[in-house]
């Protein structure tokens, strides 16, 4: 059928496959045509749905419910034991969590590589089939990069995510060599790589920014390194805390699920300001080394003519004299320092203030072991732009201390 019968029919008479082209082109919908998922919900109202259901479960509970129960014994907002709550996605159990996430890979998949499915990782799964599921994960995994391998930013973003979520993961599980080797210089190359390769895939500012805060964690990792090796058992369990930690707020950047624009604290920013304060003098010293013959031959200059204009003249007109000929000479040799200190800094001042920038963001989302450190390590630290972390001692004595209150 033709659009124009189409259009000219009759509605009492249309097919039921058949739709009125001014309906099309209307942009009119009917409520019941919209999906309830297919428009954002308003701001905040996940947030109120979270809320509520925590309500629901906590303070609003019935008080014979089984949660109530076992909360029993003490007043209405604490017990005997921990009171019950509905569980993050971090909390639920292992197999829990690898339900959502394999829920979640079929999601990202329509994404990043629409030509794959999940249907054998999604079966193995329900079967509880272990070893197929390890197979099956394996296999998809060679899928998937046989269907990037034609795109170099999508692969890189994808190894990307593997490879931080192995350091994240392994860093903190295996031993030390294996935690030193992530931030091993070749490692973080290969990172730093694919983080350039990737950032046009990546959230604005985010790639950056991660590679900031690894920059941070190598550096503190090379100062504290022969102390990991030698005290790794003891050591371990904060080092893998602060990677778990670290390995969320890296993901939620990369993953363009926090907004970095408006979350930079003080401290970071004073981190960030004592960095670029620390490289402006480096860079002063290192242009004066560079240009050390230009400021001799000024100097030289400035003397022979002192010289010279000393012997042929005595009294009151020698000092005039020589006073004249220095505010000369350094009138003259101030204003070619500053001409070249204009040529040579034009557009620096932004760079600076991109720098100082981002790392104040990388400082925010950094999360570094809580070892102490001593003096020597400290100062090693600040020469590389590097602060320790501020451990809230009363916070951490008084947690690791307190036991279950007690009305």
């Amino acid at each position: 059928m033709s659009e124009d019968a189409v259009g000219c029919q009759d509605p009492e008479n249309r097919e039921p496959g058949d739709q009125n082209p001014a309906d099309q082109n209307s942009g009119d919908q009917k409520p019941g045509d919209q999906k309830p998922g297919d428009q954002d919900p308003p701001a905040g109202s996940v947030f109120s749905l979270g809320w509520l259901m925590a309500q629901l479960f906590g303070p609003l509970r019935p008080q014979s419910s089984p949660a109530a129960s076992a909360a029993a014994g003490g007043s209405a907002l604490a017990g005997p034991a921990a009171p019950a709550h509905l569980p993050a996605v971090s909390e639920l159990s292992t197999d829990e969590q690898t339900d959502l996430a394999v829920r979640e890979l079929g999601i990202l998949l329509q994404d990043g590589a629409p030509e794959l499915t999940s249907s054998d990782v999604q079966a193995a799964w329900q079967k509880r089939e272990y070893a197929v599921f390890e197979t099956a994960v394996q296999d998809l995994h060679l899928k998937i990069l046989q269907q990037l391998i034609g795109d170099e930013q999508k692969l890189a973003a994808y190894q990307l995510g593997t490879a931080l979520n192995d350091l994240c993961w392994l860093g903190g599980q295996a031993g030390p060599d294996v935690f030193l080797g992530e931030f091993s210089r070749p490692r973080l190359a290969t990172l730093q790589a694919w983080l350039a390769k990737a950032s046009g895939t990546l959230p604005p500012q985010s790639a950056p920014t991660v590679s900031w805060s690894l920059q941070n964690w190598q550096d503190w990792t090379d100062i504290n390194a022969k102390r990991l090796a030698g005290g790794w058992t003891g050591d371990r369990v904060v080092v893998a805390a602060a990677l778990q930690t670290q390995g969320q707020a890296w993901h939620a950047l990369l993953a363009g699920q926090t907004d970095i624009s408006g979350q930079t604290s003080v401290d970071a920013w004073v981190e960030a300001g004592e960095s670029i304060l620390r490289s402006t003098r480096l860079l002063g010293l290192r242009i004066l080394r560079r240009f050390w013959p230009v400021v001799v031959v000024i100097l030289a200059a400035t003397g022979g003519l002192l010289y010279v204009v000393s012997a042929n003249a005595t009294g009151t007109s020698a000092v005039w004299a020589s006073l004249v000929t220095v505010a000369g000479a350094f009138g003259i040799s101030g204003a070619s320092l500053r001409a070249a200190a204009k040529r040579a800094f034009s557009g620096l001042e932004q760079d600076l203030t991109r720098a100082a920038v981002t790392d104040a963001r990388a400082w925010s989302v950094t999360w570094l072991p809580t070892l102490p450190q001593g003096l020597m390590q400290r100062s090693e630290l600040r020469s590389r732009g590097v602060d320790a972390p501020h451990v809230k001692k009363g916070l951490e004595t008084a947690r690791l201390s307190a036991t279950v209150f007690q009305p």
